[in-house]
């Protein structure tokens, strides 16, 4: 049986990215006292940033509402908030959660989709395939996790120079949202996401 990492558009040679699945992680909370935060308000949440005060913040609202917010000039520390769109494939099963459905596509790789038989291709495997091909940011590695205030995915590139982190969360609703940490340690993006909030909207 032959799968379809055999293809080069497809290999880990050509498509690292889609050999990385998430792995599971708990966030920690912070033990010792912040003498330092900031308190944010995106959309329905709110989040505590462990620095001293809010240097700049430009809200757009064309389109999805996205907001830059720098902290640190000398450190280069900023965190950028935007409402993501719905996935692919998500109308198509109303009975995953957009969390669920986001997770079984990062989960997919090419060696589950065997091609020996073109006829026999499990479709659902393939355009979930597709789907992380499109959708997927660039990453080394992918934490999943799940908490009472929040849940959702963290992808490290440790390629990447400027050192920025990506996360995505979701709330009660299942609405997606994507928060990029520019030069926050792991503890502190810990901390973070131990703060949000989510409002309990009807």
């Amino acid at each position: 049986m032959d799968s379809l990492s055999k293809m080069s558009a497809f290999s880990k040679k050509g498509s690292p990215e889609l050999y990385v699945v998430p792995v599971k992680r708990k966030i920690k909370d912070s033990t010792i006292s912040v003498k330092n935060k900031v308190k944010i308000a995106y959309a329905n949440f709110e989040m505590k940033v462990p620095c001293k005060n809010i240097l700049d913040r430009f809200d757009s609202y064309t389109g999805n509402k996205e907001s830059s917010i720098s902290f640190d000039i000398c450190k280069g520390k900023g965190i950028s908030i935007k409402i993501s769109d719905s996935i692919l494939g998500e109308k198509e099963n109303r009975k995953r959660t957009s969390f669920e459905s986001y997770d079984e596509m990062l989960r997919i790789t090419p060696i589950q989709i065997e091609i020996y038989n073109l006829k026999n291709v499990d479709s659902k495997k393939y355009f979930l395939l597709l789907d992380k091909l499109c959708f997927l940011i660039r990453s080394t590695k992918i934490y999943k996790f799940e908490r009472y205030n929040v849940r959702g995915f963290q992808f490290i590139n440790l390629c990447n120079k400027n050192k920025r982190i990506s996360v995505e969360i979701f709330d009660h609703k299942n609405k997606r949202y994507c928060l990029g940490f520019d030069n926050f340690s792991q503890r502190e993006i810990d901390y973070i996401l131990a703060s949000i909030r989510f409002k309990k909207l009807a």
